[in-house]
C-alpha cells in the first residue's frame, strides 16, 4: 500500500459510538482492571512517543481545547521501522534511548527519514480539533504532538473485537496477575456466555 496523508473511512478516525456502549474492563472492577483512564494537560510541542496500547486494548481521545496532530502506522507495521532502530544495535539502551525521544523530534526528523526509507508502507496523519474524539484501534502504532495548549481525556477500553487479544497479552504479561485475568474472563461467561463460547 501507499504513504497516505489523511485517513480512510477503514482506518483510525471518529469514534465509532457503538463500540463505545461498553467496556468489557470495566467488569474486572476499578481496583483490578489496568490503568485506564487520563485527564491530559499538555503544553505546545509535548506529546506521547510513539507506542501501542497495552494490552491490546482500544482507545479513546477527546480533545477539550487546543490542536493536536496524530501519526499513525498500521498494525502489521515492523517495530524495527516504527522506531527506525533497523540499524541500531540491539541493545535495550538504544530501545530506551529512542522511546525517551521528544515527539517533535520524531516528527521533524524521523518521520521524514522514514517516508524516504519506506516510501510505501502507509503513514497517516491527521489533524484533531477541540471537540473532537480520535478512536484508535487495537494495535495501531501512534504517536501524538500537541500543536497549541492542549488539554484532552482519553480512556483505554476493550470491545468484543479485542477481547481476546486483551485476555491473552494481560494473561501472557509477567507484571500482571495471571488470576485478575481468569477472573475477568470468568466474570464474563457468568453475564455473557455465548459471546465468551464464542471466542474459544
Amino acid at each position: 500500500s501507499s504513504s497516505s496523508s489523511s485517513l480512510s473511512s477503514s482506518s483510525p478516525s471518529t469514534l465509532p459510538l457503538n463500540e463505545m456502549h461498553y467496556d468489557l474492563l470495566s467488569y474486572l472492577g476499578e481496583t483490578r482492571r489496568p490503568p485506564y483512564r487520563w485527564f491530559l494537560i499538555g503544553p505546545q510541542r509535548s506529546g506521547s512517543a510513539v507506542h501501542k496500547d497495552p494490552f491490546g486494548t482500544s482507545a479513546w481521545n477527546t480533545v477539550v481545547h487546543g490542536r493536536k496532530l496524530w501519526l499513525l502506522f498500521p498494525p502489521e507495521t515492523l517495530e524495527i521501522i516504527v522506531k527506525d532502530i533497523e540499524n541500531e544495535n540491539d541493545d535495550e539502551d538504544d530501545e530506551v534511548e529512542l522511546n525517551i525521544l521528544e515527539p517533535i523530534h520524531y516528527f521533524m526528523s524521523i518521520l521524514p527519514k522514514l517516508r524516504r526509507k519506506h516510501p510505501t508502507i502507509s503513514i497517516y496523519l491527521t489533524f484533531q480539533e477541540s471537540g473532537d474524539t480520535m478512536f484508535v484501534p487495537s494495535g495501531w502504532w501512534h504517536s501524538v504532538i500537541n500543536l497549541t495548549d492542549t488539554i484532552a481525556i482519553t480512556q483505554n477500553y476493550c470491545s468484543w473485537i479485542n477481547f481476546k487479544t486483551v485476555f491473552n497479552e494481560m494473561n501472557d504479561d509477567a507484571a500482571y496477575d495471571k488470576e485478575r485475568a481468569m477472573i475477568w474472563k470468568q466474570t464474563l461467561q457468568e453475564i455473557f456466555p455465548q459471546e465468551v463460547a464464542n471466542w474459544g
